[in-house]
C-alpha cells in the first residue's frame, strides 16, 4: 500500500519562475554579463542551482560560480523567495490526500532554509509531516541523496513511498532509491524529458493525482522486477504478475440491441496473447457522468482500461469529454491530431464536425489510426479507441507494444460425454484445490448425447498440466473417457 507521498516543491507545488529568473538575471548582471531572457532561464528550475549557474557561465572557475550564487541568494532572500505562486488545485489536492490518511513530505533540492519559509508563507506547511531540502553549502542537493536521507530519517518503507515531481532528476532520484515515481505535466519538465526519463505514470493535472496513485499500490516499486505499464512500453512484466484489463464498451446503440458488439471477443483474445488477462467488461450508455465514473473506478482497479466507441464527429460522441472529466482536465484541440486530419482530408471536407475528432483531453498521447486516420488517445492507463471493429483493431495493433503483459495465460481443454451435473462436485473439489487456476465448464448436447468441455487456464504450465491430469482422472472415475479436444 502507498502510504507516503514525497513532493518536489518548485514546478510541482508552486511556480517559482518569476523569482528564480529575476534572481539569476540579477546575479549575471552584477558580474558583468548580459543575462538571457527570462523565458530561457526556466530550464534552471528544478536542478541544484550551482549546477545551473555553472552551465550558464560556461563552467568557469568555482570562485565565479560561488560569486554568482551569493548574488542570487542576496536578491532571493530580499525579494525573490516570495515571487512565487501555488499552482491551482494544490491546496485542495493536499487536503484530499491527507484525508485519505497519506503522510505527505516535501523533498526539494532547494535549500531547506528557503523551502520552509515558502511553504509557511503559502500556508502549505501544515499538510506535511516533514520538509526536507538541501543544505546551503551543498549536501543533499542531489535528489537521490536527499530521498535516501528522508527515508532513513523518517524510517519509511520504500515500497510504501511515491516520489512526485516535474523534472528528470526527480525520476532518477526515485530510481536510485528503488522508489515508484509519478511525473507531473504542469511543471517545467518537457514532454520529451519526462517520457525519456520513464516514470511510472505522468499526471496531467493536480485533481487527477489521487486516482493515479491508487493503482500504484498494486505494484512493487518500479526498480524491482515489476513496473506499472503505460509509461514504460516495450518491457516485460514480472512473469509471476497477473496483469489485468477492463474493456468499457460505450454506446446506446449497443445497449438498445441495434448494434451487436464485435470487439470484446477479439480484444480478449489479443490481450491474452500478450499476457494481459481481460478481467472485466462493461457496456455503458452515452452519458458523460456515467462514462467518467466508470473510467475512474476501473483505472484504479485494473492495470489497463480500453474504451471502445464515442470518439466520432457527431453530437453523441462524448467519450473524449467524459475521459477529460474523469481526469479533471480540459479538452483541447490537439495540434498533432489536427495535422493528421489535415493531411488525411481535403480542406473542403474538413468541417467543424470532423475537427471534433482532433479534440483530446489535455495531456493525452495519441493512438495512431492507420485505417481512417482520426486518432484515438491514451491518458495514463486508459486507452480510448474507436468503436468500428476494423478501426478499433488497427488502433489496438498500433498501441499494443505499450502494454506490458505478465506471464501468458495458458489454456488446456478436456472434453467428455458426461452430463455436466454428474461431474460438478468433483470439478468443484479440483477448483478449490487449485485457486490459481481458472476452470470453466461448458456443456453441449449433440446427436442425442450430453457432454461437457472443461477448460483450465493459468500462467503456470506445470500446475496447468497437473490440473488437467486430475480432471482426466475424475472423468475416468465416472466411467467415461477424456478427450483432448473441444467439442463445443
Amino acid at each position: 500500500m502507498i502510504r507516503n507521498l514525497l513532493f518536489d516543491l518548485d514546478g510541482t507545488l508552486s511556480d517559482p519562475a518569476l523569482g528564480i529568473t529575476r534572481c539569476i538575471r540579477f546575479a549575471l548582471g552584477e558580474i558583468g554579463l548580459t543575462p538571457p531572457p527570462a523565458e530561457e532561464l526556466t530550464v534552471c528550475i528544478g536542478p541544484p542551482l550551482h549546477v545551473s549557474l555553472a552551465e550558464l557561465l560556461g563552467h568557469p572557475p568555482a570562485e565565479q560560480v560561488e560569486r554568482a550564487l551569493a548574488l542570487y541568494r542576496q536578491r532571493f532572500v530580499a525579494e525573490g523567495m516570495f515571487e512565487n505562486r501555488v499552482y491551482d488545485g494544490i491546496p485542495e489536492l493536499l487536503g484530499k490526500l491527507a484525508a485519505e490518511c497519506k503522510r505527505l513530505f516535501v523533498a526539494t533540492s532547494k535549500p531547506i532554509d528557503y523551502a520552509r519559509p515558502i511553504l509557511e508563507h503559502f500556508a502549505l506547511d501544515g499538510f506535511f509531516s516533514g520538509i526536507y531540502g538541501a543544505e546551503l553549502d551543498g549536501p543533499r542537493s542531489a535528489k537521490g541523496e536527499l530521498l535516501a536521507y528522508l527515508v532513513d530519517s523518517e524510517g519509511l518503507a520504500v515500497a510504501e513511498c511515491v516520489m512526485i515531481g516535474d523534472r528528470r532528476m526527480d525520476i532518477e532520484g526515485a530510481r536510485a532509491n528503488r522508489m515508484a515515481v509519478i511525473a507531473v505535466a504542469w511543471g517545467y519538465g518537457t514532454a520529451d524529458e519526462l517520457r525519456d526519463a520513464r516514470p511510472d505514470a505522468i499526471c496531467p493535472a493536480p485533481a487527477a493525482l489521487p486516482a493515479i496513485i491508487r493503482p500504484l499500490a498494486r505494484f512493487a516499486p518500479l526498480s524491482s522486477s515489476v513496473r506499472i505499464g503505460p509509461a514504460n512500453p516495450g518491457e516485460s512484466m514480472n512473469q509471476t504478475k497477473v496483469v489485468t484489463a477492463c474493456v468499457l464498451i460505450i454506446g446506446n446503440e449497443v445497449l438498445s440491441g441495434r448494434t451487436a458488439d464485435a470487439n470484446l471477443h477479439w480484444l480478449a483474445g489479443r490481450l491474452g496473447k500478450i499476457g494481459v488477462r481481460l478481467a472485466e467488461a462493461r457496456i455503458i450508455p452515452d452519458v458523460e457522468e456515467t462514462i467518467a465514473a466508470a473510467v475512474n473506478e476501473t483505472r484504479a482497479a485494473f492495470d489497463y482500461v480500453i474504451t471502445t466507441g464515442g470518439i466520432g464527429p457527431t453530437h453523441d460522441d462524448i467519450t473524449t469529454e467524459a475521459v477529460a472529466l474523469a481526469f479533471g482536465v480540459e479538452v483541447e484541440r490537439n495540434p498533432k491530431a489536427v495535422a493528421i486530419l489535415e493531411d488525411a482530408m481535403p480542406k473542403d471536407r474538413l468541417n467543424a464536425a470532423r475537427m471534433r475528432m482532433a479534440e483530446m483531453p489535455v495531456g493525452a498521447t495519441l493512438v495512431q489510426n492507420p485505417v481512417s486516420r482520426a486518432p484515438g488517445f491514451r491518458m495514463d492507463n486508459v486507452y480510448v479507441l474507436a468503436g468500428v471493429p476494423s478501426i478499433m483493431r488497427a488502433m489496438f495493433d498500433a498501441m499494443r507494444h505499450e502494454l506490458i503483459g505478465g506471464a501468458p495465460v495458458l489454456s488446456r481443454t478436456v472434453s467428455c460425454l458426461l452430463p455436466e451435473g454428474d461431474i460438478a462436485a468433483g470439478l468443484g473439489d479440483i477448483q478449490k484445490a487449485h485457486a490459481e487456476v481458472d476452470i470453466g465448464s461448458y456443456p453441449y448436447f449433440r446427436m442425442g448425447k450430453y457432454g461437457v468441455s472443461l477448460v483450465a487456464r493459468c500462467t503456470d504450465e506445470e500446475e496447468l498440466a497437473g490440473v488437467i491430469e486430475e480432471v482426466r482422472e475424475m472423468i475416468r472415475d465416472h466411467g467415461a473417457e477424456p478427450l483432448d479436444e473441444e467439442l463445443l
